[in-house]
């Protein structure tokens, strides 16, 4: 399509949106009588509760026949589903994967999409970020938070290219990424559930129906720069702390502390949530 939707940033708001031949986000639909839609917009996200749903269009993308933009999700929860407006659908892996974002659903959003959903029926092929039906994907980057996207048809992609459509697109992942994918029944259940980790199970989003990115494991490791034996690496789960190591010890030198920079300037307060990272000894 030619025509693009204008950029959108959402900062740490409830957002409810849902679309027919357009995008819940991104792409506009028309009134030409073609159910068409057009091409994502540029959305950012940075924090809040954003729940993305169309009937043809991409949950976050394209309209009908649109193909997705650029869109970078930053944190928060963000669920999007493309190609079937469908209480059931949505709300199963909204549940299942970030239960705190659907028990505060706004009861009123609720009731108007539900309405909607009942006259709208049958599903189609958007994807959950990306293409609409017939539509590419756009470029999808995730630095944080939970996302959960659903595409309406098995042939189309939870990240990526609606039914019909092209290229996928491209889709990053932050580095400690769980990814769980799969297909999704009538009722909006995983079938074929598995999970993968960091950035290359970017690959499972453009190949699947159904993906839910929330941060998984964090590795940290201690670098002691070659003096004395440094701490083994410790696993915690993201927004958790890590545990202080004793203090290695080298003949020759005193210990200053943990840093976070290899130059060994900023020091590591153990106070703070970690995410996948290096802590360097001085």
């Amino acid at each position: 399509m030619a025509s693009q939707g204008e950029a959108i940033t959402i900062n740490g708001d409830e957002v409810y949106a849902y679309g027919i031949s357009g995008a819940g986000i991104g792409g506009g639909g028309t009134d030409d009588g073609n159910n068409n839609g057009y091409d994502g917009a540029d959305v950012i996200i940075t924090d809040g509760m954003v729940l993305a749903v169309s009937q043809t269009g991409a949950g976050i993308g394209g309209g009908n026949d649109g193909n997705g933009g650029t869109v970078t999700i930053n944190g928060g929860y963000v669920a999007a589903t493309g190609g079937y407006l469908n209480y059931n659908y949505w709300k199963i892996g909204l549940s299942k994967f970030a239960p705190s974002a659907a028990n505060a659903l706004n009861s009123a959003y609720v009731v108007d999409y539900f309405l909607a959903s009942l006259i709208f029926s049958g599903k189609y092929g958007g994807a959950g970020i990306g293409g609409g039906d017939d539509g590419n994907g756009g470029s999808v980057t995730i630095n944080g938070g939970t996302v959960i996207a659903t595409a309406g048809k098995s042939s189309a992609r939870s990240i990526g290219a609606g039914d019909g459509g092209g290229s996928s697109g491209s889709i990053v992942l932050y580095d400690n990424a769980q990814v769980t994918y799969g297909h999704l029944d009538s009722e909006g259940d995983v079938v074929e559930e598995a999970t993968a980790y960091g950035p290359d199970a970017s690959t499972f989003c453009k190949g699947k129906q159904f993906s839910a990115i929330m941060p998984g494991p964090c590795n940290v490791i201690f670098d002691v720069g070659g003096h004395g034996t440094a701490p083994q690496p410790q696993t915690v789960q993201a927004g958790e702390t890590v545990k202080k190591p004793a203090d290695p010890a080298a003949e020759g030198y005193y210990f200053a502390g943990w840093f976070t920079d290899e130059s060994r300037q900023i020091p590591y307060d153990f106070r703070t949530p970690v995410n996948t990272l290096t802590l360097y000894g001085k």
